[in-house]
């Protein structure tokens, strides 16, 4: 990268955006779903590399027990992301660092978690091989690492796209934005030109760029190191700090039945080596962006260990079960939630009150459900969303206070939809503007629903749709209110 092009690129500051796969818990299923035991020393220690604007970071600094740390070259970040610790609390250290300047420090702790997201495909290959050494010095043994990147089986047809627009902007030099260049694709594509008929995923993307971020076009078409890889491939640059492959997220790639389908299943049984099989599901997958968490020195737990293991853990019903869509579609073909059996689980959950549940008392309220059959059904539904794992009793009341002061600040930010900390999940739920009325309502000690509904008139009368705010306020109230209170959102 020429040094040009880096203070360029010290220059972006991208949009404030939340990543729940970073989140401790959600890692932690992840692995555990696979049969792999998660760090479990506490308080944890977490690195992100190049954490952006450092809101997810922020957050799972708040709503987590640990020393949460992370770098990134953009003083802009860095100087906004401590200046919002020091609003939660949280014990967060943001480092003005390249990868190799990391490095050269003597104060960095053995690390627990180690997370690069939108890193690994878009830096030159001398910060790829810093962060491997960062690997291999700084993760604990039994750590995970969480890496996303563009992998091959989802982005190959698009690789010429991609050139393409990047031969048309070094053309024009100076006279010529990501705009143009987008323009002139999509004028080739309408002029008939055969590649957009036989990439479907390039004719897709092109239709989709007009919506996207000028940033992350920029970032994803236009820097000069970007380099596609497979999941053999990431392992086997990961394999000199002793990382092998742990798990994916999201969840719903854990779901064999839909994404393979029989004949999938079949083919995959017959392959004898791990990352083969991985190999197999990459190709059935299909995947542009995928997240992956290695684990160095990984502790295998036997099927006995593995049940005992979910049987402790604590999940989250996140919504009320009459609200959820049994059936939809997905890009492997309709997912039917009543016929994969998971309506029992959703109402043994609801009988047992709002929660967080033990798995264990779930499973004793459902006796007719084997254990292996109920943590299938549950990890289909935390896929969902439906249920979301939860920490211990002991870490939620240690996270409450740093995730009320963090949540208060970003209430106080002028906007609609927001990201706020629960210190329940040990990680951030998306909310709605209707839904940050309601909370914002209750923070004020509004807690009527005519007080609801005169805070949904003043903050967002057009999210209505033709419906009254009072209508609106008592739904809310029915269906919300309990699951924020569940989550640590609202003080019970």
């Amino acid at each position: 990268m020429t040094s040009e092009a880096a203070d360029d690129l010290r220059k972006l500051v991208y949009p404030e955006t939340y990543f729940v796969g970073l989140a401790p818990p959600e890692m932690r299923l992840a692995l555990l779903s696979r049969g792999i035991l998660a760090p479990t020393r506490r308080p944890l220690r977490y690195l992100e590399l190049g954490f952006g604007s450092g809101f997810s970071l922020n957050v799972h600094a708040a709503a987590n027990d640990g020393a949460f740390w992370g770098n990134d070259f953009v003083r802009a970040h860095v100087d906004g992301a401590a200046s919002i610790a020091s609003i939660s609390g949280a014990d967060a250290h943001f480092l003005p660092d390249s990868f190799t300047e990391l490095l050269k420090r003597d104060d960095l702790p053995t690390f627990d978690v180690i997370a690069a997201h939108g890193i690994w495909t878009w830096v030159p290959d001398e910060d790829r091989d810093a962060i491997v050494e960062i690997l291999k010095r700084k993760l604990a043994p039994g750590g995970a690492f969480y890496v996303s990147y563009n992998n091959t089986a989802g982005w190959a047809s698009v690789v010429y796209l991609r050139q393409m627009m990047k031969l048309y902007l070094a053309e024009r030099g100076g006279g010529a934005d990501v705009a143009d260049a987008v323009a002139f694709a999509r004028s080739l594509q309408s002029a008939g030109a055969a590649y957009f008929k036989e990439n479907p995923t390039a004719a897709a993307e092109v239709a989709l760029m007009g919506k996207r971020d000028p940033v992350y076009l920029r970032q994803e078409y236009f820097l000069d190191d970007w380099k596609l890889m497979s999941l053999a491939e990431i392992e086997d640059a990961l394999g000199p700090a002793g990382l092998q492959f742990g798990a994916q997220f999201p969840l719903i790639m854990h779901d064999d039945e839909l994404v393979l389908g029989e004949r999938g299943l079949a083919i995959i049984a017959k392959c004898e080596t791990p990352i083969l099989r991985e190999t197999v599901r990459e190709s059935f997958q299909g995947m542009g962006f995928r997240q992956d968490i290695f684990v160095k020195e990984a502790s295998l737990l036997s099927p006995d260990e593995r049940r005992e293991h979910f049987r402790a853990e604590r999940f989250l019903l996140t919504t009320q079960s009459r609200n959820v869509a049994l059936k939809g579609g997905s890009p492997w073909g309709e997912l039917d939630l009543r016929a994969r059996g998971c309506v029992p689980v959703m109402q043994a959950f609801e009988a047992m009150g709002p929660g967080p549940h033990v798995l264990k008392d779930i499973e004793a309220s459902l006796p007719d459900i084997n254990i292996d059959d109920l943590i299938s059904r549950i990890i289909l539904l935390a896929a969902v969303k439906v249920v979301r794992p939860a920490l211990s009793v002991e870490e939620e009341r240690a996270a409450s206070k740093r995730c009320a002061a963090l949540n208060a600040y970003v209430l106080g930010l002028p906007g609609g939809a927001a990201v706020l900390a629960s210190p329940v999940l040990g990680a951030g739920v998306d909310i709605s503007p209707l839904e940050r009325a309601l909370i914002v309502s209750q923070a004020a000690g509004k807690v009527t629903i005519d007080d609801c509904a005169a805070e949904i008139t003043r903050a967002c009368p057009g999210e209505l749709n033709g419906r009254s705010a009072h209508q609106v306020a008592a739904s809310l109230h029915a269906d919300h209110l309990p699951i924020f209170r569940a989550m640590g959102l609202i003080p019970s």
